[in-house]
Formats: structure tokens, C-alpha cells, sequence
């Protein structure tokens, strides 16, 4: 295994984790406006090398987080 896909591999296992913990505590997962899960969510981040994503956090009126969008930032 090459540094950059220890690098990715690593990138992608936190990420992962971190919405699996989210999600755990019952934050929605969104991607592109579509419910996901944290492993499809990560690997599109990580791996989708000509692609940004932008996360917004969506919580309720007592400051729960209730949901996580992760929107593709596109260049205009």
C-alpha cells in the first residue's frame, strides 16, 4: 500500500467513524440531498478526487444535532 492510499484509508476510516457516531446518536445522514450512511458518505469524500463536499449541520430548536448534510460544492 502506497503513503497516499494509507493517507486516504486513514481519512476515510475517521470520517466514517465520526458519522457513524453522528448517526448513533440519531443525526440523519444526507448526501446530495439523499439519505446515506456514513461508509457512503466517507468514500465519496475521500476517494472522489475531482469532488468537494460541504457539510451543514442541522439541529433542533434545543441545539440537537438532528441532521448532517454533505452538499458537492460545484465550480462555476
Amino acid at each position: 500500500m502506497t503513503e497516499l492510499e494509507k493517507e486516504r484509508y486513514i481519512s476515510y476510516m475517521t470520517l466514517k467513524d465520526e458519522l457513524t457516531a453522528f448517526s448513533g446518536h440519531g443525526a440523519e445522514l444526507y448526501l446530495d440531498g439523499r439519505r446515506s450512511d456514513a461508509g457512503k458518505i466517507a468514500a465519496a469524500c475521500v476517494f472522489q478526487e475531482d469532488t468537494d463536499y460541504m457539510r451543514d449541520y442541522v439541529r433542533d430548536a434545543s441545539g440537537r444535532l438532528v441532521k448532517v448534510n454533505f452538499d458537492r460544492v460545484r465550480n462555476i
